[in-house]
């Protein structure tokens, strides 16, 4: 038990310095390029802390396992909204830009419900190959506004910056960007490496002092899905970066519809017993439609409306605990 220990601590310092080289990079590459922490949230930190779910719901479709990448996905959501952005908003009410209000927020619930149609309709169960294109297209769609929104901001920030740069000061310009973009990565690795160490090691010791594997199993993997954006956003929340936390959390979770269970049933079509689901997703979706309703007025999450995220997530976990 003492090497589990030893490697739960070694996991949680790589996700905590990895959190704040990612954070810091992130933050640079927005600046350093012109862009938005937004665009750099729901893009570049977005798709790296989706990756773990990525693999895992490629490699369970690949093996027949429908189950494992449907759950995959709707039970990282839901951690992504419910515990991700109500504990970080009970650490610090969250500021939400009026395009994310407006865009963002409203495409999460448009594929969250289109997922949902997807799963109930008819008396088909799962996704085939003919949902999976159509989950790629909506990841296209939302990609070609991403890429818009970045043209934006470059272009306000030339109009802003009259300046004209030396050779000198463009030199200086890419050096800036390439430690920015090596930190980012590096930072990612960590991140996803360090919630591996933490998952493995945390669930391994809590088995050895007797907790039960039924347990473990709904509380760990839960949280452990979401453990690389939660750490993330945290760490961007206490460094005053809002946009960047928000636009990871709302862009892993339109990465984990569009991009994971696209791939995956185009890979291999999906097939489940959608009645084990239905619930997980219309709460899923609920979620994404309370997420808007609470911000649409005051583009803020205040630390009650965080409490009440929070509460649900814990009410779900103790749901599904006896649920099995």
């Amino acid at each position: 038990m003492v090497l589990q220990f030893v490697i739960l601590i070694i996991g949680i310092a790589l996700l905590v310095k990895g959190a704040d080289w990612l954070v810091d990079g992130a933050s640079g590459l927005s600046s350093s390029f012109g862009v938005s922490p937004l665009f750099i949230g729901l893009t570049v930190v977005a798709f790296g802390t989706s990756a773990p779910e990525l693999a895992v719901s490629i490699s369970a479709a690949m093996k027949g396992f429908g189950s494992i990448a449907i759950s995959n996905v709707v039970g990282s959501n839901i951690a992504n909204i419910a515990l991700v952005i109500g504990f970080s908003a009970i650490l610090a009410p969250l500021a939400i830009s009026k395009t994310t209000v407006r865009k963002e927020l409203p495409f999460n619930i448009l594929i969250s419900f289109a997922l949902m149609a997807m799963l109930l309709r008819g008396a088909k169960y799962g996704l085939d190959r003919y949902d999976g294109f159509v989950l790629i297209i909506f990841l296209i769609i939302f990609m070609e506004y991403t890429l818009m929104m970045a043209k934006s901001d470059r272009e306000r920030k030339r109009l802003e910056n009259t300046t004209i740069l030396s050779e000198e000061d463009n030199e200086k310009i890419k050096k800036v960007r390439i430690k920015n973009g090596v930190l980012t990565l590096i930072g990612l690795a960590m991140v996803v490496f360090g919630a591996d160490l933490t998952v493995d090691s945390a669930t391994e010791i809590a088995l050895q002092l007797g907790i039960s594997e039924a347990l473990v199993g709904l509380t760990m993997i839960a949280i452990g899905t979401s453990l690389p954006e939660l750490v993330t956003s945290v760490t961007a929340i206490l460094k005053k970066q809002d946009d960047l936390a928000i636009g990871n959390i709302v862009g892993s979770n339109i990465f984990n519809i569009c991009l994971i269970l696209g791939v995956s049933s185009i890979i291999k079509p999906i097939g489940v017993i959608v009645d084990h689901y239905w619930a997980d997703i219309l709460f899923m979706s609920m979620l994404a439609v309370f997420l808007l309703i609470t911000t649409m007025k005051k583009s803020k999450i205040t630390r009650l409306e965080g409490s009440f995220f929070f509460a649900s997530y814990v009410a779900y976990i103790i749901i599904i605990s006896f649920r099995g």
